[in-house]
């Protein structure tokens, strides 16, 4: 979870980028009491949706967002993909057809996964359960919009 949430890594969301790369096949973790570490070295996929987002598309778990000590919305949002220039787009999120305010990042570069990624955070509110919201992706060759659909785990039976 702390890889996904990627805590004081927002200049370049690296971990997170790593994990959902295409590319991302083999992997090494390692911990002691303080300290972790993720080990990349290489990959040999290269296949896969044209882009990716956290959070994902359709339903996805609230707790997934939210540590006892720090939301991810405090982080950030991010698309990442091999071969739209998502860093260069105009975002724009909405909840029940009101737009929210978001600030919106370019983290394109490095080598950390998926070369083009964007890194948005919400301005004046946080995602909570039992709510959808509609990420739109444009200005850029080919704009996509998706739905967020926050639901709480621990209340479903």
């Amino acid at each position: 979870h702390m890889y996904m949430s990627d805590f004081g890594n927002e200049n370049t969301m690296g971990h997170r980028r790593w994990i959902l790369s295409n590319w991302y096949t083999t992997a090494g973790f390692g911990s002691t009491t303080s300290y972790s570490c993720q080990w990349v070295i290489n990959g040999m996929g290269g296949s896969g949706p044209e882009w990716t987002a956290f959070p994902s598309p359709g339903v996805f778990p609230y707790q997934a967002m939210n540590m006892s000590y720090r939301s991810v919305d405090s982080v950030g949002w991010t698309i990442q993909s091999d071969s739209i220039r998502v860093g260069q787009a105009s975002i724009k999120v909405y909840e029940d057809g009101v737009e929210k305010p978001v600030s919106v990042y370019d983290i394109t570069g490095g080598n950390y996964g998926s070369y083009h990624a964007v890194r948005f955070t919400p301005d004046g509110w946080t995602s909570a359960p039992g709510h959808t919201y509609t990420v739109e992706v444009s200005g850029i060759s080919q704009p996509f919009s998706y739905d967020v659909i926050m639901v709480d785990c621990n209340s479903i039976k």
